[in-house]
Order: C-alpha cells, then structure tokens, then sequence
C-alpha cells in the first residue's frame, strides 16, 4: 500500500545519506528541525534503520495512522524493525522506527 511505497522511497533517501531526499518522509515536527540539524536528523534515524536490506513482513493502517513490521539487515546484524508513519497534509511520513537486534542469528 501506499505506507509501504513511502517506506520505500525513504529507505532510498536513508542510504544515501540525503537530506534534502529525505526530507519529505519525517513528519512535521521532525521537519521543522531540517533547518538547523538535517544531517543529525538524518543520521539518528540511519541508526534504526536496516540499512543492507529491508523487507516489509506486516503492514496495518487505521485513519491517518500506519505500522510496518520490516526484517532486514545492517552491516553488523540482522534486525527487525517497526516503522510508525503517520499522514499529515494528505500524506503518510515516518514517525518513528524501532529496532530489535537479532543476534546470534545467520
């Protein structure tokens, strides 16, 4: 769905380190740091994010409110991630993304 398409697109943006790419995908509250802090913005969600591979396993929305669960893989671990999105001004924007570290697994 559409939540996932975004995901997508800010997955994109994610790995390559872009700002100004990126920026679409972060809710509002995130954008209006962009001004002073893009690359710190950008790179704290870098940290949470699966940044080798990604898969979208689950997805829910209900109203302006969505969920992904994501397994993917970092250059040091396999993980499994939640991605929040929210839709603010008609469209959907990442809200948050939690990661769980799987270790010991291959």
């Amino acid at each position: 769905g559409e939540p996932g398409k975004v995901y997508a697109a800010y997955h994109a943006a994610l790995a390559a380190a872009d700002p100004a790419a990126a920026k679409p995908y972060f809710d509002e509250e995130s954008q209006a740091e962009f001004p002073a802090h893009a690359a710190e913005i950008v790179q704290s969600y870098r940290e949470d994010h699966p940044d080798k591979s990604y898969r979208i396993v689950k997805g829910w929305s209900r109203g302006d409110r969505a969920l992904l669960l994501i397994e993917g893989e970092t250059s040091y671990s396999k993980v499994k991630t939640e991605a929040h999105l929210v839709r603010e001004k008609g469209t959907w924007r990442v809200l948050s993304e939690q990661m769980q570290v799987r270790l010991g697994e291959s």
